[in-house]
């Protein structure tokens, strides 16, 4: 499935179907959405869905169903849903017990842990809400949460094979005592954002290394435009900003990965405002940044649920400092057909060197060429003789020569697929022509459409005026 733009769009569920709630736990299971428990205007909530054709389907789980609650998390491993954690209100309970949710069974179980050895009691985390919970391997984690006084900054690992938990001894400096942070899985390692400390909401990203049990903080990359680092000014010059983006501190807000980006959606701060943006994350470069997205968006809103279906990533409930809510809405993160008006533009300049001399260099440097955070070319690119000794090579801007064959930086980049013509052959190494049997590129029919579709600022006009 493809888009030609990305937009909000409100999912149509009739107003009953689930009763409004925050506080409660939403994942991905073959495709559906599961939801249970959290809050409404009555008390805490012990049931379950499964949203299927536009609806959300009341599931009757048996077993050992867990006692009502919010601020509970669930994470998906080997067709289970496992819950851990969370607060039952009324009678001031927090929990630290642990169920899983057998999907083909519908039934629930408690989960006993084992001992670690004879001659100890099984071992498990204090009592909380408001941590994060994730799945990685064979093994459940959980990080800080708070329990009605404390607000904690350890770390938890829950082995599924042997049902032991075992406390984490990490390395390095830990991050802050912490609640209502958001907590995601990328490659091997946790990675948490924002959170409250019990003076200020946060704003940073920390990491925590899965095999070496490191914690490290995720720091932007320095904006030295005398580095080489151009990944936190390609940042800058796409969303029209002179300096680095820094997200606006934040707790009970959610986070979720698709590919190699972190989308954060709402939360609320310590004056009590709440959000209604999208902050994007670059997992591989370690940038921020912002998206503004048209269409019906969701209201600013804070203990509400995301979770990415496909392509899609939908927010679920929460409360807009009125009223909760029980409404659900999607944005489409997936390919865009036709490709986006900024990379058609940048594809045809790698393919005319002579386009470059009508550019800022920022801009080149920058929009046209793809480098990573530290200056390495990416993506397996070989000239026009065929250099394949330079597929990932260093290039300093200063002499834009590659030190492993010579060539300057416009050779190593000038020939890649392009998405709208992928037959276009040069008759030769730096045509004069834009044409070729496949394509005119000067009329090209995709590039005239997004042209006029477009909508970002002027910062873009010179990069687009060449078409």
């Amino acid at each position: 499935m493809t888009a030609c733009y990305r937009r909000w769009h409100k999912v149509d569920i009739p107003s009953d179907n689930i009763s409004p709630r925050t506080g409660h736990t939403v994942v991905e299971f073959n495709g559906h959405s599961y939801l249970f428990g959290g809050t409404d205007k009555n008390s805490r909530q012990q049931d379950m869905y499964r949203f299927i054709n536009n609806g959300w389907e009341s599931i009757p789980a048996t077993g050992d169903i867990p006692p009502r609650r919010s601020g509970a998390q669930s994470a998906c491993h080997g067709g289970m849903m496992y819950l851990f954690g969370g607060y039952d209100g009324k009678d001031k309970n927090y929990f630290n017990d642990l169920f899983a949710f057998n999907f083909t069974t519908r039934e629930w179980k408690e989960i006993v842990p084992n001992r670690v050895d004879e001659n100890s009691p099984p071992l498990r985390p204090p009592a909380r809400t408001d941590h994060c919970f994730v799945a990685h391997g064979d093994s459940l984690y959980v990080f800080g949460g708070y329990d009605g006084q404390l607000r904690f900054q350890d770390t938890h690992c829950f082995n599924t094979n042997t049902c032991v938990w075992t406390c984490v001894e990490t390395k390095g400096e830990k991050p802050t005592k912490r609640f209502g942070h958001s907590g995601v899985v990328y490659q091997n390692q946790i990675l948490i954002f924002g959170g409250w400390d019990g003076k200020d909401t946060l704003n940073c990203v920390w990491s925590l290394n899965f095999e070496n049990k490191t914690w490290t903080k995720v720091e932007e990359p320095v904006n030295d435009e005398n580095s080489g680092n151009l990944s936190n000014r390609l940042s800058n010059i796409v969303f029209g900003r002179q300096s680095l983006f820094v997200p606006q501190s934040r707790y009970r807000h959610s986070a979720v990965v698709y590919q190699n980006i972190m989308f954060v959606f709402g939360g609320v701060d310590k004056d009590h405002r709440r959000f209604g943006d999208i902050l994007v994350f670059n997992l591989d470069t370690c940038v921020w940044a912002v998206h503004q997205f048209g269409g019906y968006a969701p209201s600013a809103r804070t203990f509400h649920q995301s979770v990415v279906i496909g392509d899609n990533v939908l927010v679920v409930g929460g409360y807009d400092g009125k009223q909760r809510l029980n409404d659900m809405f999607s944005l489409y993160l997936g390919p865009l057909s036709p490709a986006p008006l900024q990379e058609m533009a940048a594809s045809v300049i790698r393919r005319n060197k002579e386009l470059t001399t009508s550019l800022p260099p920022l801009i080149v440097e920058t929009l046209v060429w793809t480098r990573d955070a530290s200056n390495v070319l990416r993506g397996g690119r070989k000239d026009l003789q065929g250099c394949t000794a330079c597929e990932v090579y260093q290039c300093s801007f200063e002499t834009g020569i590659c030190g492993a064959c010579g060539h300057n930086y416009i050779q190593h980049e000038l020939i890649r697929d392009d998405p709208f013509c992928e037959s276009w052959q040069p008759e030769a190494e730096f045509a004069d022509s834009r044409q070729d049997a496949a394509c005119s590129f000067s009329d090209c029919t995709e590039i005239d459409e997004a042209k006029k579709t477009d909508k970002r600022g002027s910062g873009f006009r010179a990069f687009f005026n060449l078409f």
